[in-house]
């Protein structure tokens, strides 16, 4: 089955330290050929989360294990990781470091991870890396990588049911992935250089179980192609922006 993306919004939010409403930054000198970077750290929310519909259908069959309203991001993260960071590496406007490089760095063996929210559900960290997001230790790893600048990646997975609700009862429909996916590259100084998060959310998915209960099994080919997509649109912002500038200075 095709996924359709029927929305892809672009918008400002922060992934590290920042203020809302502020404009994301960005910093055309910090991108060309000739800047290395290195994604040093990709995390999601724990959970895939649940659509908007509950029902009492939905909430039986999720007792019973038919399906789930909430269920592990960890096999969605894993086979994901290596394909955004491909694409990561796919773009003209730096170059990047190479994944294994990075992982097998003693530099970033030897550097600590952050200590996570202690408020919030602990994060998913991707196979080898470290839940890493204050500024100025990331700075301070790039300058120990010796990059010109390191990457950052959160992800929130989560459905969303497509159908008709039956006041509650039941409902008949399908379940899509909703990827929200942002970066935030850091210079070696600490400072952003450029922030950006997109928002997808697929038309495309299996028929719902017990009314709208999400198929784990089913979703997750599709949360893996939505990753792919949204990492694509989210480095073809810096793309065109990048591409844009150094049009105009021609």
């Amino acid at each position: 089955m095709t996924l359709t993306r029927i929305c892809a919004l672009a918008a400002t939010a922060a992934l590290l330290a920042g203020c809302a409403g502020l404009t994301p930054p960005f910093e055309v000198s910090a991108f060309g050929p000739d800047k290395v970077y290195a994604v040093v750290s990709i995390y999601s929310e724990k959970e895939v989360e649940a659509g908007e519909t509950e029902t009492l259908t939905g909430m039986l069959g999720a007792i019973r294990g038919d399906g789930a309203y909430f269920y592990s991001a960890d096999a969605v993260l894993r086979e994901s990781t290596p394909l955004i960071v491909d694409e990561f590496a796919g773009v003209g406007s730096y170059r990047l470091m190479p994944p294994r490089q990075v992982l097998n760095h003693a530099a970033y063996r030897a550097f600590a991870a952050d200590e996570q929210p202690r408020l919030q559900v602990p994060r998913l960290v991707a196979d080898g890396y470290k839940y890493i997001w204050n500024p100025e230790r990331l700075g301070q790893l790039a300058r120990d990588l010796d990059v010109d600048g390191v990457a950052v990646v959160y992800i929130r997975y989560g459905y969303k049911f497509w159908g008709t609700n039956f006041a509650g009862i039941g409902a008949d429909g399908w379940t899509a992935p909703d990827i929200r996916m942002e970066t935030t590259f850091i210079d070696r100084n600490g400072q952003a250089v450029w922030r950006h998060q997109v928002h997808n959310i697929m038309r495309d998915g299996p028929p719902a179980v017990a009314g709208d209960l999400a198929d784990p099994d089913a979703m997750h080919p599709l949360f893996v192609e939505a990753s792919v997509l949204s990492a694509q649109s989210l480095l073809g912002s810096l793309e065109r922006r990048t591409g844009a500038l150094s049009a105009s200075t021609r």
